[in-house]
């Protein structure tokens, strides 16, 4: 007796759309901006699909990779790239209220507090703020995008209780193209004094090499730091040893009381990424793994209902000019 197959039925219309979602994945919206050998990337706001989908940093204008002259200086702190993760943003990620944002101390459980650059966020119970727990979200932070050849812009709005704010962030290309500036404005519009403190993640790896005795960080003064794998010698600090495990940590002493101290240069193999800023920090504070140098510059304000304030950081890409 001869046996034959039967031809299987189609699959059902909704798993060939299921299928079809998880082969061709929305890719993260970016904004390349060039100028001569200056190439940058800038990851845009989208909290479904974006680069940074995570509760702690600013979602809008991240620029998550920087080349020039064929060299690259920006990268990823926790390889491999996990999006929705606290620290899964690559380049220059920015957050606002690292300690304590606005309106968490006095949330009930179940009510909201403002997470500038993300949105309203819910506080689940009565432990301590921290800022790797990924919170529920109660509203997500609006964005518009505006892009040229030239400069990109994010603009947002986002509101909790009494605090809210509008503010933006526009990434520019320097006019040499030897750079960008990241531009901030912050206004409050809620009802309640905002506390702001604000600073940038940004994460420093040269060509793709880890973090070892060849990087340098050059102050525009002498400066003194405490941790024992990092030695000072008048303004420049060195690590002792390559990183392999764990992490640096330690705050900078010595710089002036103005915005000269928001200077740093990181030099590699005789190339150099040059920070600077156009207001006085509150604190500097070197953080480092074996993956990227993290050379943070806090900015500290109080606005009043109906206030702004703007501040800006301009990274400048050289070859080296400082010591080993």
């Amino acid at each position: 007796m001869t046996r034959h197959r039967l031809p299987l039925p189609p699959p059902p219309l909704q798993l060939l759309l299921l299928l079809a979602c998880a082969l061709v994945a929305a890719d993260p919206p970016t904004q390349v901006l060039t100028h001569g050998d200056l190439s940058i990337t800038v990851a845009l706001p989208d909290h479904e699909h974006g680069h940074y989908q995570g509760k702690r940093f600013d979602h809008g204008g991240i620029v998550t990779d920087a080349t020039w002259h064929g060299h690259t200086f920006l990268g990823l702190l926790k390889p491999p790239h996990n999006p929705t993760a606290h620290d899964g943003a690559a380049g220059t990620p920015e957050e606002f209220n690292i300690e304590l944002p606005p309106g968490f101390a006095a949330a009930a459980d179940g009510e909201s507090f403002l997470k500038i650059g993300v949105g309203a966020l819910t506080r689940p119970d009565r432990k301590s703020y921290k800022f790797s727990v990924s919170y529920p979200v109660a509203q997500w932070a609006t964005w518009q995008v505006e892009t040229a050849d030239d400069h990109v812009t994010c603009r947002h709005e986002e509101a909790a209780g009494a605090y809210a704010v509008k503010g933006s962030k526009t990434i520019r290309l320097l006019p040499d193209g030897d750079g960008f500036t990241i531009e901030r404005e912050l206004t409050s519009t809620g009802t309640a004094e905002l506390p702001v403190e604000h600073y940038n993640h940004t994460m420093v790896i040269i060509d793709g090499k880890p973090i070892d005795d060849g990087y340098t960080l050059t102050y525009p003064a002498p400066v003194t730091v405490t941790h024992k794998l990092l030695k000072a010698d008048g303004p420049v600090v060195g690590f002792t040893i390559p990183l392999q495990k764990g992490s640096v940590w330690t705050q900078v002493k010595g710089l002036p009381d103005d915005a000269t101290a928001a200077s740093v240069i990181i030099a590699k193999d005789g190339v150099a990424l040059t920070l600077s800023g156009d207001t006085a920090p509150a604190k500097v504070v070197i953080y480092a793994e074996k993956t990227a140098i993290c050379p943070e510059v806090f900015t500290a304000f109080t606005l009043a209902p109906g206030e702004s304030k703007r501040w800006s950081q301009t990274y400048r890409f050289s070859a080296a000019t400082v010591r080993p």
